[in-house]
């Protein structure tokens, strides 16, 4: 798939010599790479999130999204993950839904993970509850007073 998205190798010309008539005919080899790069292109949209989706409507080919999402998400001059991280800390839910509030940190997580830098589920959280406000006090404790479950593969004494 790499050098369907990488810039350095060259997209098959449009047309060909046909080695019998010596005359130009349509590429085969540009045929076979616009159907496996569509088809990349359709995985890349079927997994990404929507805000994501959004950024890159109108591109015609996986390399156009590849080349679009490495300068935006991967240039270390733009900073994305302290970016992502200070949003993730000090995002609050204010007069948010809940289910809105839960999606903005899902999708703040997942562009974590996304640039390589995965945030852990207890940081994740303590962010979700820091965020809440003075009403959700009560439930914030409620979390804070829990003892987590230890998995059958964890070491230490395992809850029956």
């Amino acid at each position: 798939m790499r050098h369907y998205v990488d810039a350095k190798v060259p997209i098959p010309p449009a047309e060909t010599l046909d080695p019998i008539t010596n005359k130009s005919i349509p590429n085969p080899e540009l045929e076979k790479w616009v159907k496996t790069d569509q088809y990349i292109l359709t995985e890349i949209r079927r997994t990404i999130t929507e805000p994501m989706l959004n950024q890159i409507n109108g591109f015609k080919t996986a390399r156009e999204v590849w080349n679009h999402f490495e300068k935006s998400y991967f240039d270390e001059r733009c900073g994305k993950v302290p970016e992502l991280r200070h949003r993730l800390l000090t995002l609050r839910k204010d007069s948010l839904k809940v289910g809105d509030y839960f999606d903005q940190i899902f999708k703040i997580r997942n562009d974590l993970r996304f640039l390589g830098h995965p945030v852990s589920d207890g940081d994740l959280v303590h962010c979700a509850l820091g965020g809440l406000g003075r009403e959700y006090d009560g439930f914030v404790q409620g979390v804070g007073s829990v003892e987590p479950t230890r998995g059958k593969h964890s070491k230490g004494k395992e809850l029956d």
